[in-house]
């Protein structure tokens, strides 16, 4: 089952790297609606794949059914961290605008952003969210 009312979730983008919104989508759905914090766990060295219709080209050219410089993140996302070795800033606006993107290159930053949660704070960790199905 999906989780649901979470604090943090831990979505892990392994076997679709370079589509890691589907793993972000799965950690979002389950965010209590007072908010919470999603980890995007994304290791893949390509960095997102461009979809020519959607992407972004350069500093100014879009693709036909891309919107511009990113999408704002929904309200009860209150961070969204991308968890990854290879950063590739460009690749920010297939998750959200670009300011409001938060990258970390080790598990460390990770957690240091994380540390204001505290005691009970409830988590979900998502093995790989690019493959998984939920039936509800």
């Amino acid at each position: 089952d999906c989780a649901h009312d979470m604090d943090v979730v831990i979505a892990n983008a392994g076997v679709k790297g370079c589509e890691a919104t589907i793993a972000m989508n799965f950690g979002i759905m389950s965010l209590k609606e007072t908010g919470g914090d999603v980890v995007l766990v994304c290791h893949s060295p390509m960095g997102q794949i461009p979809h020519y219709v959607f992407g972004k080209f350069g500093r100014s050219t879009y693709g036909r059914f891309s919107g511009t410089q990113g999408k704002p993140l929904p309200p009860h996302l209150n961070r969204l961290i991308v968890y990854t070795p290879y950063p590739a800033y460009t690749d920010a606006e297939w998750f959200a605008r670009q300011d409001q993107v938060i990258w970390a290159t080790s598990w460390e930053e990770v957690m240091d952003l994380l540390g204001n949660h505290g005691a009970g704070t409830k988590t979900a960790v998502y093995q790989d969210g690019t493959i998984m199905y939920f039936t509800e």
